[in-house]
Parts: structure tokens; sequence; C-alpha cells
């Protein structure tokens, strides 16, 4: 198993808003698609506000994306510089607790 991060295309949007919405609905959170979609391209377009990353699972010669990283950059006084913070991260159901998010943390 070898997990990696992408950055989305527009081919990936329908399954990164696929799993924005497993997440809403997780969380027991309301969806709004036209917001989700706007906040997603808006990263996407303007990188130095923060990232969205694909979770990316090669199995046996078969890649499925299984969940997603949003990262938003601010900067820290305290650290004297930009800082990352993880907005959202969502693994689907069927991957977690399988040792998937270990896996792309130290490669």
């Amino acid at each position: 198993m070898k997990v990696s991060l992408q950055s989305p295309s527009i081919e990936s949007m329908p399954r990164l808003l696929e799993l924005s919405k497993q997440m809403h609905d997780h969380e027991a959170l309301s969806f709004d698609v036209e917001h989700v979609t706007s906040s997603f391209s808006y990263l996407i377009s303007n990188p130095a506000h923060g990232d969205v990353f694909l979770i990316a699972l090669d199995q046996d010669g078969e890649q499925e994306i299984i969940g997603y990283v949003v990262l938003c950059y601010s900067f820290s006084i305290e650290l004297g510089g930009q800082i990352a913070v993880i907005d959202q991260i969502f693994l689907s159901k069927d991957w977690r607790r399988q040792g998937v998010l270990p896996c792309f943390a130290f490669h």
C-alpha cells in the first residue's frame, strides 16, 4: 500500500466534492455544494492562502482517492513565519483505522 498526496484537478473535483459531502454528513453539517465548490476553487487558485490535497492510495496497480486534506496558511508571530493549519482532514469510512494517515505523514 502506497499513500500519497495529490493536487486536485478538474477531473478529480467530483470525487473531492463527494468526499466533502461525506464529511459534512458524518459531522451532521449542512452541505451547500456551490459554497464548497467555490471555497475549494478559491484555495486551488490561490496557493498563497492554502492548499487542497487528495489522499491517494495505490494498491495492486490501482489508484483510489480515499480522502482529502485542506491546509490554510497564516502567519505566526510566536514562530516568526508562515504556518499551516489543517482546516479539514477526511478519510473515507472504509479506510479509517487501516494505517493510512501515518503512511502519508511520514513520507
